[in-house]
Parts: structure tokens; C-alpha cells; sequence
């Protein structure tokens, strides 16, 4: 193969008399797919719910950091207001 993804559907007709036996008997057969497709998408779930905790984790650090910088610039220039020191801030970090 050349690498190409190949369209896995699969179109079935059925013409039967007895369709809980044919029923029963594919579902025999689909089973080890589904079973297949579940662990797959239960890995994936795994890799996206650490990706979303690790953001998290990330956020919260910031957001720790924000408050630390915050509170220093309070207490070093405790007569200036919230606004002049934000703009002190922005101006210190370029």
C-alpha cells in the first residue's frame, strides 16, 4: 500500500426469512470491531482528558503567578491605585 487511508464502510443487503438469526449472527461477527473501536476511542478520551488537566494545571500556575506579582506590586507602592500600578506593571515588563 501507498500509505492512503482506505474508507472502511461496509454496505450490506440482506434478504432473509429469519432476520433474528442473521441479526444475531452479524452481531457475533461486529463484535470484535466494536470492541476494537471502544478501547481506541477510551485512549483517546485518556490523551485529551491529560491534555485538559494539564492545561489546567497551567492556568492555575499563572494565575498563581498573577497573584503574586499583584500583591508585591501592592506592597512596594502601597499610595499608588490599582490602575497606575497596572500600568506600571505593563510598562516594567516591556
Amino acid at each position: 500500500m501507498d500509505g492512503s487511508t482506505i474508507n472502511g464502510r461496509l454496505n450490506l443487503v440482506i434478504s432473509t426469512q429469519n432476520e433474528t438469526r442473521v441479526l444475531g449472527s452479524l452481531a457475533q461477527l461486529l463484535e470484535p470491531v466494536k470492541t476494537s473501536q471502544r478501547k481506541r476511542f477510551e485512549a483517546l478520551s485518556d490523551i485529551d482528558r491529560e491534555a485538559h488537566l494539564k492545561n489546567i494545571q497551567q492556568l492555575r500556575n499563572q494565575y498563581r503567578s498573577y497573584l503574586r506579582t499583584e500583591r508585591l506590586a501592592v506592597s512596594q507602592f502601597p499610595s499608588m491605585n490599582r490602575a497606575t500600578r497596572k500600568c506600571f506593571a505593563a510598562s516594567y515588563d516591556n
